[in-house]
């Protein structure tokens, strides 16, 4: 599953030239090239509300995720330890579950695709499986280390699933139906709309993105109701690439054309922009927060010749210069971009102090990032990240 996180996002647009090295074509009249008041930053002071020094930092993880006040860490020996449940603001232990702990009726938590989450109503939720079967049989909350509730379809959960703002969507199969998608509420676990004969993509805050089974039609449904908000019914192939609380990158194609990377606004389905021609130009690596959605665009044959593209504040810009960090998008968090190995705004300027390192999770006011190590064993920081 595309990796979804909260917040506006920055998106790469296809861009024609900015010199004349770079595509030989001129702009498309939805890209703008950003003002002077965007560049000469270097130097600013870090953004409102974050704390510089981290709150508590933890070694030997292999993820973290963040919400209602808490902090769940899976650490590198994680078949052994399980998940950790931290205060997210002091990092003390609130409560563990190992591995194979048997929840209720010999389920245990030993599952893959799904969680941990930590909700706003203060749970966790997890991808759990009876002890017999290899694959997730249903999801659980928990609180304390108790079950809060349990769904299990009967048929199992394929494919995954993803929490959202007071509801859970799930691909399930099963019993004597096709399969589907069937969204929960947080609080009860129990469901709230199924959308039989779909298959969830991704989630992009507050929206499910669910096609029909083999079909490229995909649409947005409305998560806490399943209303339909909108639908592509055109598009003759579509591959989600990212997605957000407020916008959506679909690989897609009409017709027999060359599939091209598409902006599309979260709520409305609306196309905003094109992000690349698939010709002159690559979409590359994407990232965002809640400021904004920052992709690299790379001429075809020339790796080092990026721009950044953004979307902010209802705009989509490409950078005025090419960072002189060549390096790849890693993260996005309050209008700093983190490449390989520096921090520069959306017009490419390198700022300091720069980002301790890739964005992790945000949520409840607190944020994460990986300081070290390797993939799988990571040092993790948290700060505050309020106001």
């Amino acid at each position: 599953m595309v990796p979804v996180v909260a917040g506006v996002a920055v998106l790469a647009v296809v861009v024609a030239l900015v010199a004349s090295r770079f595509l030989g074509q001129g702009l498309p009249p939805e890209i703008e090239l950003p003002g002077p008041e965007a560049i000469d930053t270097a130097g600013t002071p870090p953004p409102p509300g974050f704390g510089d020094q981290p709150l508590w930092t933890r070694d030997g993880l292999f993820s973290v995720a963040l919400g209602g006040g808490l902090a769940v860490v899976e650490y590198a020996e994680s078949l052994r330890t399980g998940m950790v449940v931290l205060d997210a603001r002091t990092g003390e232990t609130r409560w563990a579950l190992g591995r194979r702990a048997v929840i209720a009726g010999g389920t245990t938590m030993r599952a893959t695709g799904i969680g941990p989450y930590p909700t706003a109503e203060g749970t966790v939720i997890i991808g759990t499986r009876l002890l017999e079967e290899e694959s997730p049989s249903g999801v659980t909350a928990l609180d304390g280390g108790r079950r809060v509730w349990t769904y299990e379809p009967g048929g199992g959960v394929s494919f995954g699933g993803a929490v959202g703002d007071g509801f859970t969507a799930l691909n399930v199969t099963g019993p004597g139906r096709e399969p589907g998608v069937v969204v929960l509420g947080n609080h009860d676990g129990e469901p709230v709309w199924r959308l039989d004969g779909h298959r969830m993509d991704n989630l992009a805050g507050g929206v499910v993105l669910a096609r029909p089974n083999g079909s490229a039609a995909i649409g947005g449904f409305d998560g806490r109701t399943g209303r339909k908000l909108w639908e592509h019914p055109e598009y003759t192939s579509a591959e989600l690439a990212y997605a957000d609380a407020a916008v959506v990158v679909v690989k897609a194609a009409v017709g027999a054309e060359t599939p091209v990377h598409r902006l599309l606004d979260a709520l409305s389905g609306a196309e905003i922009a094109r992000l690349d021609d698939q010709v002159n130009t690559l979409l590359g690596a994407c990232a965002s927060d809640a400021s904004a959605l920052v992709c690299d665009l790379v001429n075809r044959g020339v790796e080092e010749d990026r721009r950044l593209l953004s979307y902010a504040g209802g705009h989509v810009r490409m950078s005025a210069r090419a960072p002189a960090d060549t390096g790849a998008t890693r993260s996005v968090w309050r209008g700093r971009v983190l490449l390989a190995e520096s921090t520069v705004d959306i017009a490419g300027v390198e700022l300091r102090p720069g980002l301790p390192g890739p964005l992790l999770a945000e949520g409840g006011g607190f944020v994460a990032f990986r300081t070290g190590g390797d993939d799988g064993d990571i040092t993790v920081s948290v700060h505050a990240a309020t106001g």
